[in-house]
């Protein structure tokens, strides 16, 4: 019996998808290799980031209400300035979304609220990321607000 059909009918349109393959999996790997060096520089980033500290002196006030900062919780920005969590809170809850406005709130931050008196800790990443992802006077909302 004779075969249906030969190899040699497809073989040029069998290398040619081989070697389209090939070079879709080549471009993937330099890809991924382009992310896994991202990714390491990032947590490199990470780690020194997490070695700063920042001596804060008793006087040292909030930039929004002009109390110490030391009788509250508070956040320290890499550009220096320093604000209460909830003092932050409150003024940037003014340029939230609906939907993050209310995250804030359910953490017990509303816009004229004081910081709960104790929160769980695993919610801390959750008002870290609504409040304190970028400085209020040097990120990209002061910048926006300017414009």
């Amino acid at each position: 019996a004779e075969p249906l059909f030969r190899i040699d009918d497809f073989k040029d349109v069998i290398c040619s998808s081989l070697q389209g393959y090939n070079e879709d999996i080549e471009t993937l790997k330099t890809e991924m290799q382009a992310a896994t060096e991202s990714g390491e520089q990032i947590r490199k980033d990470i780690q020194e980031t997490r070695k700063k500290s920042r001596n804060i002196g008793a006087q040292q006030k909030c930039e929004l209400c002009s109390f110490p900062l030391v009788t509250r919780e508070f956040y320290v920005f890499p550009c220096n300035h320093v604000f209460h969590v909830d003092c932050l809170a409150a003024e940037v809850s003014h340029h939230l979304t609906e939907k993050k406005r209310k995250k804030l709130e359910e953490l017990g931050f509303g816009v004229r609220a004081e910081a709960p008196s104790s929160y769980h800790p695993s919610l801390k990443a959750d008002l870290d990321e609504l409040i304190a992802s970028e400085c209020l006077y040097c990120g990209e909302m002061m910048i926006l607000l300017v414009q």
